[in-house]
């Protein structure tokens, strides 16, 4: 525009001149007071592409990748296949009934959604969180979706909790990210997303939300934690409802995002917090942690582990698995006086977290040993730990066919 288009408003003396100048001028004069509505689409576009690069969904894949980067890095041990050791997933915050609510290391349920035990399990929920993360985050911000992400990991946590055998611990951004999945479907039934929108996310909601929640209508064990994808599926679902519900459509985001941003990183700043009581708890597993048997000497089997267990008994003497390969060879030898005292050693030993599951094994073992021995009043004594182990439902079978579960 030249300068004549600021015009000379309110001059008494106006020049003559033809009609279509005239017209032009007065165009010219009102531009200024009127921006134009291409530029106020290109504000509004360019405003709208930054809102719709899934930012947070990106780096919060790259921040479980640092933390699994870590845990590799301070691991006591790491097993054949590349797992981190169950001592080290405990030392690191994994949570359990018993370790959360008995022990009252409330501190566990922020830090254990953000631990993974190897490779495939934080890739398999990464890829899971991009798929189902990306189209969230574009429909209803970082706000919203950061809140649902949090809310969802704390109902997983939930669920697993009240459902699983108290002493097993879990890890894992799967009940968060079930949670997400299951608030992407919620989503798609809103009026702001189109048919081909509408579809897509509904696709992918149930591509990932079927694998995610269907084994549970089977009881299927396989070391996944169902109950943390159904609670973690509860939580997400529940409050992409309430956000929807209150999203008019008018607005280009529900509304109150900064509000959920806040609650959000409320959540992130008590897992930081939590790093200070889990530091501690992993300086006193370090010294424990150097005393047992490194995950990639265990045997593969019993009978490997029985032809080892004297070297294994001499060099890791204060490993309780060490004493239950040993006592197992000697059954095998039907020393079973030496038995005992073997099995008995590793219950005493079997005093951390991880070791719940050696502790029931030695005991229903112990208990064998001494219906064989006739000391069957002990026997039923110590069979009771065993028959009611959900941990390792194999030990109660075993013990049930010898008739020492009542």
């Amino acid at each position: 525009m030249t300068a004549a288009s600021f015009g000379r408003r309110g001059v008494a003396r106006e020049i003559a001149a033809p009609k279509a100048q005239r017209q032009s001028a007065a165009v010219e004069a009102a531009a200024p007071d009127q921006p134009s509505r291409w530029a106020l689409d290109d504000a509004a576009s360019a405003e709208k592409l930054i809102a719709y690069m899934p930012l947070f969904t990106a780096g919060l894949v790259a921040f479980l990748f640092i933390i699994f980067a870590l845990e590799r890095r301070y691991a006591f041990d790491i097993g054949k296949g590349g797992e981190i050791s169950l001592d080290s997933l405990i030392a690191f915050g994994a949570a359990s009934y018993d370790l959360v609510i008995v022990e009252r290391q409330v501190w566990r349920i922020f830090l254990a959604p953000l631990l993974h035990s190897d490779f495939g399990h934080v890739a398999g929920n990464c890829v899971a969180l991009a798929l189902a993360g990306f189209p969230l985050e574009r429909r209803l911000g970082r706000g919203w979706f950061a809140a649902i992400f949090v809310l969802s990991a704390l109902t997983g946590m939930a669920g697993s909790l009240m459902s699983n055998p108290h002493a097993v611990p879990t890890v894992g951004a799967s009940g968060a990210i079930t949670g997400v999945i299951a608030a992407l479907f919620v989503v798609s039934y809103h009026n702001q997303c189109d048919p081909v929108e509408r579809e897509a996310m509904q696709r992918w909601a149930l591509r990932l939300g079927v694998p995610a929640l269907g084994p549970m209508l089977y009881n299927a064990s396989s070391g996944v934690d169902y109950a943390a994808h159904l609670g973690g599926a509860i939580g997400g679902g529940a409050l992409a409802f309430v956000v929807t519900s209150a999203w008019t459509g008018h607005g280009f985001r529900p509304p109150h995002a900064v509000a959920a941003g806040y609650a959000a990183l409320l959540g992130l700043c008590l897992s930081m917090i939590s790093v200070f009581p889990a530091s501690a708890q992993y300086r006193a597993a370090a010294l424990v942690a150097a005393e047992r048997m490194p995950a990639r000497l265990m045997p593969d089997d019993m009978s490997k582990g029985a032809k080892a267990s004297s070297d294994l008994v001499f060099r890791y003497p204060k490993d309780p698995k060490s004493h239950f390969l040993r006592a197992h060879a000697l059954v095998q030898q039907d020393e079973l006086r030496g038995a005992e005292a073997e099995l008995r050693k590793a219950i005493a030993l079997s005093t951390k977290p991880a070791d719940k599951g050696i502790f029931a094994a030695a005991n229903a073992y112990l208990a064998l040993v001494l219906l064989e021995r006739g000391a069957r009043a002990e026997a039923l004594e110590r069979a009771r730990e065993g028959c009611g182990a959900k941990e390792a439902p194999q030990i109660g079978k075993m013990l049930r066919q010898a008739k020492l579960c009542g």
